[in-house]
């Protein structure tokens, strides 16, 4: 038979417990003033959390809108493997190549990444697993624009990867990546 896990108590544990029936209320209210005070910390830290996604998504915003795509110009030959052939129709496209963009972070196992799955949805934020591990936050705006949806993303991951580092002691991978549509 165990005895008491409670410092200074020999008396015979009380089932799976490792405190007799005496000092098992008193461990478990223990127990639950700890979690409480987490609780308060934990709450800290989701709103920290928020307040620099926010700061983020405003700075990946106005990097969206001052980038200037370069334009270009796309022509249909009348013979499509023979770049010679006449020109049979043009068209200038003002916001340059299409694409996509996204933020990767990573790995998804930080407390980041755990309150970024739970609440990005509510943020407005497209967030899912990314290919090789970790997560993705796609980028929406910009339109068609692979150059608008890039700044939106070096921006948005420049805040973000500066603002964790205080936040998420935790080794925090976070790049951006993109291709063309």
């Amino acid at each position: 038979m165990n005895t008491c896990a409670w410092e200074g108590c020999n008396a015979p544990t009380s089932g799976k417990s490792k405190y007799c029936k005496e000092h098992k209320a008193l461990a478990r209210q223990a127990w639950v003033a700890m979690i409480a005070e987490g609780e308060e910390d934990r709450k800290a830290l989701h709103a920290d959390f928020e307040a620099l996604v926010r700061k983020a998504m405003r700075a990946g915003t106005e990097a969206l809108q001052a980038a200037m795509p370069t334009p270009m110009v796309v022509s249909q030959h009348a013979n499509p493997l023979n770049d010679n052939s006449p020109v049979v129709q043009e068209w200038y496209v003002g916001e340059g190549m299409c694409g996509f963009a996204w933020i990767k972070v990573g790995p998804a196992t930080t407390r980041f990444s755990h309150w970024l799955v739970k609440n990005g949805q509510r943020l407005g934020l497209s967030v899912g697993n990314a290919y090789y591990g970790g997560l993705q936050i796609s980028v929406r705006g910009g339109g068609q624009s692979v150059e608008r949806k890039e700044a939106y993303a070096h921006a948005f991951a420049k805040v973000l990867e500066a603002g964790l580092k205080s936040l998420d002691p935790k080794t925090i991978h976070i790049y951006t990546q993109s291709r063309l549509d």
